[in-house]
């Protein structure tokens, strides 16, 4: 087998990663905005 199989065969560390983040961004997206909201209360309040 050639090289290039077996590096076909796996996934590129490029295309773990890009699955990881977009997996991390749907989960935590709710909860980034969340914060983001709260801390804009937050900044009001202070005003």
């Amino acid at each position: 087998m050639s090289e290039d199989a077996l590096v076909n065969g796996v996934d590129k560390p490029t295309q773990v990663i890009g699955r990881v983040h977009r997996q991390l961004l749907t989960e935590f997206q709710p909860a980034i905005k969340n914060v983001s909201l709260s801390s804009v209360h937050l900044n009001k309040a202070l005003e």
